[in-house]
C-alpha cells in the first residue's frame, strides 16, 4: 500500500468508529504495529490524522510516512 492509501484506511477506520459510537453500535478502530499518529476527533474527515510515522519492521528509528512510497502491509487471514 502507498503511505497515502494507508493514511486514508486508518482515517475511514476512525470515520467508522465515530459513526458507530455515536449511533449507538460498536464501531472498529485501527491498530497497528510500526505506525503512530495523533488523531483528532473534533476535526474534518480526511484532516483527523496528523504526525503520522512509520517504524519498518520494527528495527529502525520513527519518520514520517512518505504519501507516495510503497509498504508492505501484513494482516490477519480472518480480516483479509
Amino acid at each position: 500500500m502507498t503511505g497515502d492509501q494507508i493514511r486514508r484506511v486508518i482515517e475511514d477506520s476512525i470515520n467508522f468508529f465515530l459513526d458507530a459510537t455515536i449511533g449507538g453500535g460498536e464501531g472498529s478502530y485501527a491498530f497497528a504495529a510500526g505506525l503512530r499518529y495523533d488523531i483528532d476527533y473534533t476535526a474534518a474527515f480526511g484532516s483527523r490524522i496528523t504526525n503520522l510515522e512509520v517504524n519498518k519492521r520494527l528495527e529502525e528509528t520513527w519518520g514520517p510516512i512518505n504519501s507516495t512510497a510503497t509498504y508492505t502491509v501484513v494482516t490477519h487471514n480472518y480480516i483479509a
